[in-house]
C-alpha cells in the first residue's frame, strides 16, 4: 500500500536530441527520477543509484570517444594506480559457490512486440533461435554433477517467450526431475512468460511440477495492449 505523504517519484529518460543516439543504449540506459539520478542495465535488469559527478562522466562517454573521454577516463584510472613502490595486495582467488539454479533461455524469440523491448520489439534482429534439447539436457547435467548434496534446485524457463519452444519445457521438465530423483536432489521449477500461449496441457504441467509461474503485464488492458501488441 502506497503512503499517501510520499509523493510517487517521477521518472525522465535523460536524452538530448541535439546528440546522436547513444551507441550503448541496448546495453545500459541513464535515467533521472525525483530520488535522483540512476544507470539501468539491461543484462540483469539491474538499476544503480549514482551520484551527479558519475552520472555526468558516463553521459559524456555515452556520446562517441573524443579527446574529453579519454582524458576524464585517465583521471579514472588514476585514482586506482598504486603510489610508486607501494607493494599491491594479492587478491585470493575464490572458489566458485556450488550450483543451486538454472536459467535455460529456451526461446530468442517471442510472439509480442514490446514497445520498449530491447531485443527489437520481440524480433531479435531477425535472428530467433530456440535451444536444442541436448544442449538444456547437458545444461541440467551440470546442474545436478555440481550441485551439493540434498540440496533443493532450481531450473528456470525464459524467452523471448519460452512457450514458444513449448515441447522443450516439458521435456526438460520431466528430465530435471528424473534427474534429480537419482541424485536425491528436489527440483523445483519457474517460468516467465507472457501468457498468451499457455494451453491446458501447460497448465496441467505447471500444477503437477509446482512451476512458479510469473506472467508479465503491463497494468490496465489499454494500456498492456497498446505497450505489448501483436506483431503484424
Amino acid at each position: 500500500m502506497s503512503n499517501p505523504s510520499m509523493p510517487s517519484p517521477s521518472v525522465t529518460v535523460l536524452e538530448d536530441s541535439s546528440c546522436p543516439e547513444p551507441e550503448l543504449s541496448q546495453d545500459f540506459r541513464l535515467f533521472e527520477s525525483s530520488l535522483g539520478q540512476h544507470l539501468f542495465v539491461v543484462d540483469g535488469s539491474r538499476i544503480f543509484d549514482l551520484d551527479a559527478a558519475t552520472a555526468e562522466y558516463l553521459r559524456v562517454l555515452l556520446n562517441n570517444a573524443n579527446e574529453e573521454t579519454t582524458s576524464k577516463a585517465d583521471e579514472v584510472r588514476s585514482v586506482f594506480s598504486m603510489p610508486s613502490g607501494q607493494p599491491a595486495i594479492a587478491p585470493t582467488p575464490l572458489s566458485p559457490p556450488p550450483l543451486r539454479s538454472l536459467s535455460l533461455n529456451v526461446a530468442q524469440s517471442c510472439n509480442l512486440g514490446c514497445r520498449y523491448c530491447y531485443a527489437d520489439e520481440g524480433g531479435f534482429l531477425g535472428k530467433a533461435q530456440f535451444m536444442a534439447q541436448d544442449v538444456a539436457e547437458q545444461a541440467v547435467d551440470r546442474l545436478i554433477a555440481e550441485a551439493e548434496p540434498n540440496v533443493d534446485l532450481v531450473v528456470g524457463f525464459m524467452g523471448g517467450e519460452p512457450l514458444l519452444n513449448h515441447q522443450l519445457v516439458h521435456h526438460i521438465a520431466g528430465y530435471a526431475r528424473r534427474r534429480g530423483q537419482e541424485s536425491h536432489h528436489k527440483v523445483r521449477f519457474s517460468i516467465t512468460t507472457n501468457g498468451t500461449l499457455i494451453t491446458s496441457e501447460d497448465a496441467a504441467l505447471f500444477s503437477e511440477y509446482r512451476f512458479n509461474v510469473s506472467l508479465s503485464l503491463d497494468g490496465p488492458q489499454d494500456i498492456n495492449d497498446r505497450l505489448r501488441p501483436t506483431p503484424k
